[in-house]
């Protein structure tokens, strides 16, 4: 039951505009939230950018405690849509 909660994730945002929209994110076991913004075009196009903690795994180990460490991570994508 406890790595079902520490996995999930919850975002709250708004539009601020019918094209804007902006939202925060994050695990119930992190501190640090992320922040992701999406923006629309008329043409089909999607900008999304997000800034979120994320893990960097470490090298395989036998040791019995092995954390991984902590890092910020910045995403930039772009999504075409086509509605026939």
């Amino acid at each position: 039951f406890q790595n079902i909660l520490r996995g999930t994730e919850v975002e709250a945002g708004k539009y601020l505009s019918s094209r804007v929209f902006v939202g925060v994110q994050g695990r119930t076991s992190q501190a640090l939230p992320g922040v992701r913004a999406e923006y629309r075009t008329p043409s089909g196009f999607s900008l999304e950018s997000t800034w979120e903690p994320r893990y960097i795994p470490r090298e395989p180990t036998l040791e019995e405690v092995a954390n991984a460490d902590p890092a910020r991570v910045f995403g930039l994508f772009l999504f075409w849509t086509r509605r026939f």
